[in-house]
Parts: C-alpha cells; structure tokens; sequence
C-alpha cells in the first residue's frame, strides 16, 4: 500500500473530490484483507489534515483479540508516518458496513488530539456512499479530561 497525496482544501470537511479518492483507496485496500476467518474483507482510507490517503484493511487473527480492523490500521498507517491530524475516515464493503465501537472511540482519541470532528464515510460497492460523524455514531463516547491536554501537546510536539 501507498500513501497518496490530494491538495488541501481551506475546509477541514472533506469534498466530493477528497471523498472519491477516499473511497477508491478503501476500495483498493479492501483487497488485501487477511480474512481467512471471518471471510470478510473491508477496506478503509483516512485522509489526514495535510491532504495526505493512508490505507488499510482488516486482519483477522488466529486468536480472535489479535485481530485488526480496517479503520485502525489505517489510522496506523497514518500515525506511522507521524501523521496524527484525522479529517475523514473511509469504510468500503458490499454494503454499509459502519465502524464497530472499538473503533469508533479510537477515532474519538484522535479528534481529541485535532479539537475536530472526524468525518465518517461509509461506501459500497456500487457507488452509493453516506457520512456520519464519529460523535452521531458513539455519542456517549469516553472523553479523556485527564489526558486531554498531553494528547494535544504530543500531538504538536511530535510532527
């Protein structure tokens, strides 16, 4: 997998534009999924503050807690290469597959880092796509008061 680079935009939303590379990354991503367990494969994309696509994809493990889901090895992806401001998170499948509660609060950690929302976009084969926030999906999510503040500062000081 790649990273890809798209032009920033003034908004922090993602536009039509960014959405469509999103979802043909994801798509792409999908492809490489290591699920010989669950025979499901997802594909996901995130699009970072700097314009810049990582992909990912699930992985299932041979205990089922050493598993991965597409969304977070994105974000990974992304933190891999010190890129820790998330705009959008992209999830592709055959239908409308939203991200688990897991990950949901995973993205939550990191619109803590941003002070911003992280917007959610579910696609599927055949075009049609929908976006949701993180906070319409998992609204009584937990919220770090105690390491709010050395989310943030890390976040800065390590980019």
């Amino acid at each position: 997998m790649y990273i890809r680079d798209i032009t920033m935009k003034n908004s922090w939303q993602p536009d039509k534009t960014e959405i469509e590379c999103l979802i043909k990354a994801a798509r792409e991503a999908k492809e490489y999924a290591l699920a010989f367990k669950s025979k499901h494969s997802i594909g996901a994309a995130v699009l970072t503050k700097d314009g810049k696509i990582f992909e990912g994809t699930n992985i299932d493990g041979i205990i089922s807690s050493q598993g991965i889901c597409a969304e977070m090895a994105a974000i990974n992806h992304a933190v891999v290469h010190n890129q820790k401001m998330i705009r959008a998170v992209c999830v592709y499948d055959v239908g409308f597959t939203y991200p688990c509660g897991v990950c949901l609060q995973y993205m939550a950690q990191f619109e803590q880092i941003s002070g911003r929302d992280v917007t959610i976009i579910v696609a599927k084969e055949g075009g049609d796509w929908v976006t949701k926030s993180a906070k319409e999906l998992l609204p009584k999510r937990y919220e770090s008061k105690n390491f709010q503040k050395d989310l943030k500062n890390y976040a800065k000081q390590n980019q």
